[in-house]
């Protein structure tokens, strides 16, 4: 994990730019015949500001985490444990303004952005009680707490980005399953469950404190869910022409660009919020 954080007693002036950056990156590749057999991590990176920051120059804020999981032909046998989670990742890049902070600066740039692929397969000549199971929670938090004070003569953008790709695969040897049973096994006896939570929000004020109190020229407030770069979008698969189920569920996937219970005095707003 990676954060920064300015405590709401710490002071900081200067008359240049001023940069904080949080980068979490993780890559695991268990895909050789001695790697683990299930994949559970948590990457965070976080930007919290609680205390006073003035500058006359630029204010830059990013907090950006990238992982690369690929997991192949964990342990799934009938008598295997069907609850296992071969694949469990919790991906969260976040950078606020707290209800305490006081900031003033020429412009005021905000980001975060969460990245995420993920490669699951498995293989299997006889049915399962046991199933491949992904567990995925990737969000993208960037925004500004009511009660806050931030005072700009330039330009102000809030972003939150989260990009996902999964591959999920169980890929069943048919011909042995006809050789091994008379009888043909119930078609969900082989199972990809496929669990998804994904969360992209930027916000200025919130709901549950005082007015915000807010000046600068141009202000972007935008959050955007997005296919990943390079792994594309999420599959779940069982590659059979016998039997077997892909489930997935998309649990949540909330995607929100808000401004609440602030007074703003600027030149122009956009607000965006996208899936891509």
């Amino acid at each position: 994990a990676e954060a920064i954080t300015v405590s709401g007693t710490a002071t900081i002036n200067s008359s240049s730019d001023i940069s904080l950056t949080a980068d979490a990156g993780l890559t695991l590749d268990y895909t050789q015949s001695d790697s683990p057999d299930s994949i559970d991590e948590t990457v965070t990176a976080t930007i919290n500001v609680g205390g006073s920051m003035t500058t006359s120059g630029a204010l830059t804020l990013a907090a950006t985490t990238v992982v690369d999981l690929k997991l192949d032909s964990p342990v799934l046998t009938p008598g295997s444990n069907p609850n296992d989670i071969e694949l469990d990742a919790e991906v969260t890049a976040s950078v606020l303004i707290a209800g305490t902070a006081s900031v003033t600066a020429g412009s005021l740039a905000m980001s975060a952005e969460a990245d995420t692929a993920v490669v699951a397969t498995a293989e299997t000549a006889q049915p399962l009680k046991d199933r491949l199971d992904i567990e995925i929670d990737q969000k993208a938090l960037a925004g500004i707490n009511g009660d806050a004070t931030v005072t700009l003569t330039g330009d102000l953008s809030i972003e939150a980005t989260e990009r996902l790709g999964v591959d999920a695969r169980v890929t069943v040897d048919d011909a042995a399953v006809i050789d091994a049973y008379s009888t043909l096994p119930e078609y969900d006896t082989v199972r990809v469950d496929l669990g998804i939570d994904r969360t992209a929000r930027a916000w200025i004020g919130d709901e549950t404190s005082a007015t915000l109190a807010l000046q600068a020229a141009e202000v972007t407030v935008s959050a955007t869910a997005a296919d990943h770069a390079t792994a594309g979008g999420v599959r779940a698969a069982v590659e059979s022409g016998l039997l077997g189920v892909a489930a997935t569920e998309v649990r949540s996937a909330d995607t929100q660009a808000t401004v609440r219970n602030a007074t703003l005095t600027l030149s122009s707003l956009a607000l965006a919020a996208r899936h891509e």
